[in-house]
């Protein structure tokens, strides 16, 4: 005769085998990223998830043991009451019953609700499961060892997220309005530094500014001044020899020390040299430590192929930086019909192209700062004026010793 025990022992071991699938699905589908997540935000429960998560297959071995074992035991149970009751017939009744009562109680609708609740359910069985593994040691060691002997399992490297997998995020995270299309781009482009070399992203050797060794701190300074440029490299004989690095602001000292006449080469720091393989995620590393804006880029033999700016590495992440003076509409300020206001660097050519005029005498002179140089035949100070044909020219304010802000107005 059926006990009413029997009946209750086994529905305790259906509850028991939802448990144990609810759980293994919760457990093995939270990635070690959320884990780790869940652990720096003192999450309870989270420091035994994250034990269980070091050791993916011993946590499946433990719960498969345990799903089985109650799925076993309930299917003996349902066997020998249905024998008791119809007899011979009862194996195969109780076996097509029990088989659906497990299939759609022990494993759909538990499963089913673990994965929309993984990170709850993960947290709140981590603990037990913990002390069930512990429990189970010396089953699941002999079975770990033989599954690693009839799988020859190999321990792999294998990172928590791969590339492909981190931009999938980042595009999910945009559709679900987590983040701004301008951060999602942000995202993409500091992933591609890790692919990115120095010889895709430098300058080339043809097109480099350069300063020749045998300059004196004032000649320097005053060929820097009418360029556009702040750093330059400094070569022997010709653009494959660099020797030396030089900045703009150190010619400037120099010359108000009275070393206008020293040899640029008595100041100039020495040149940080860098593989053409380089990638661009460590470079930027390697100037950030090193305190250095400017590296020269070299083949396999030495051979200088360019350079490269902390300018440019920064470009590869946030974009292109645009500079003052290379965008009319941001380095001309308008302040009425005949006058604007200019950053210094701005280009002679736009200040023609902005007044319809066209200057004389300018040819060798590409921006402001080095026109007012020509004029006043020394480092423009603020508040200087001058007349420059048919434009009156006032320094505003300076930058570094240079002009930052120039009013310009024309006659």
């Amino acid at each position: 005769m059926v006990e009413v025990t029997q009946i209750v022992l086994i529905l305790v071991l259906v509850i028991l085998s939802a448990i144990s699938s609810g759980s293994e699905t919760a457990l093995v589908s939270i990635n070690e990223l959320k884990t780790k997540t869940l652990v720096k935000q003192e999450k309870k429960g989270a420091q035994a998830l994250y034990r269980l998560k070091k050791d993916p297959k011993k946590l499946l071995i433990t719960i498969l043991i345990w799903n089985n074992l109650v799925n076993i035991s309930a299917a003996s149970l349902a066997a020998l009451i249905a024998l008791d009751i119809f007899g011979s017939a009862g194996l195969g009744i109780s076996t097509g019953i029990m088989t659906l009562i497990i299939l759609i109680f022990g494993e759909i609708i538990p499963k089913s609700y673990a994965t929309n609740n993984n990170e709850k359910i993960a947290l709140k069985v981590a603990k037990p499961i913990e002390l069930l593994s512990k429990f189970l040691y010396p089953i699941t060691t002999p079975l770990m060892k033989l599954s690693d002997w009839l799988t020859r399992a190999k321990k792999n490297n294998i990172p928590i997220v791969t590339e492909e997998e981190l931009k999938s995020i980042i595009e999910i995270g945009e559709q679900e309005k987590i983040i701004e299309k301008h951060e999602k781009e942000f995202m993409h482009r500091i992933i591609k530094t890790g692919d990115t070399t120095a010889r895709e992203v430098m300058i080339p050797r043809n097109k480099m500014y350069v300063l020749d060794s045998n300059m004196s701190v004032e000649k320097a300074m005053n060929h820097m001044i009418k360029s556009k440029y702040t750093r330059a490299p400094i070569i022997k004989n010709s653009n494959d020899n660099i020797i030396g690095i030089i900045h703009l602001k150190q010619l400037l000292s120099a010359n108000q020390e009275g070393q206008g006449q020293l040899n640029i080469m008595k100041i100039a720091r020495k040149p940080i040299f860098v593989s053409q393989k380089e990638i661009v995620g460590n470079l930027l590393r390697e100037l950030q430590l090193k305190r250095e804006h400017m590296s020269i880029v070299v083949d396999e033999f030495g051979g200088v192929e360019g350079l490269l700016t902390l300018e440019d590495l920064l470009e590869e992440i946030v974009g292109e930086i645009i500079d003052e003076s290379e965008d009319l509409s941001k380095s001309i300020n308008k302040i009425d019909d005949n006058t604007i206001s200019i950053h210094g660097d701005t280009e002679i050519e736009k200040i023609e192209e902005y007044f319809k005029i066209k200057l004389t005498g300018v040819k060798e002179i590409t921006n402001i700062n080095g026109l007012l140089h020509n004029i006043l035949k020394d480092l423009p100070k603020q508040g200087d004026k001058v007349e420059f044909q048919n434009l009156i020219l006032e320094v505003k304010e300076l930058r570094d010793n240079r002009p930052n802000k120039v009013i310009i107005k024309k006659k």
